[in-house]
């Protein structure tokens, strides 16, 4: 069995992401492993500054990519600083796409030993049974993946 060096946590800043975040780092430390946080912004940064409250009438393309990128890093930064991770090295990396795809990709590219994440994240009820990124990341992962059910003992501690 391979020695686990490196975990990534995908996470989309939902309670259960931050549940599977905690577990990551849990198990980093266990292991002697470093985590990667990483986070995949939609394609349509417009839908999601609509969504932030982002535009306003003299916005830009440009701009608005540009505040949609601020905003993921602030939530990115704040989301790790609540993840108890002393002891433990952190990374983070912000990609664009669909976040399935992406998740796969980077987890190819840094060479992740494991993938920790929530079967469920914002999606909420329309993908309770595993999640439509949960279930890519299954299907397609590069190294074991270890789903967090929101509801799971000892995910959270």
């Amino acid at each position: 069995m391979k020695k686990v060096e490196l975990i990534l946590a995908p996470t989309d800043f939902s309670e259960n992401a931050h549940k599977a975040a905690v577990y990551a780092v849990g198990l980093a430390l266990q292991l002697g492993a470093k985590v990667n946080i990483l986070t995949v912004n939609s394609k349509s940064y417009i839908r999601q500054a609509i969504k932030e409250g982002l535009l306003d009438v003299d916005a830009t393309d440009e701009i608005l990519q540009k505040r949609t990128l601020e905003l993921t890093q602030k939530r990115l930064a704040e989301f790790v600083r609540h993840c108890s991770c002393e002891g433990v090295e952190i990374e983070t990396s912000i990609r664009t796409g669909d976040a399935g795809v992406e998740i796969n990709h980077h987890a190819t590219e840094i060479s992740a030993d494991l993938i920790v994440l929530g079967n469920y994240g914002i999606g909420g009820v329309r993908n309770i049974l595993f999640g439509s990124a949960a279930e890519k990341v299954i299907r397609k992962s590069p190294c074991p993946v270890v789903l967090i059910h929101p509801h799971a003992s000892g995910a959270d501690s």
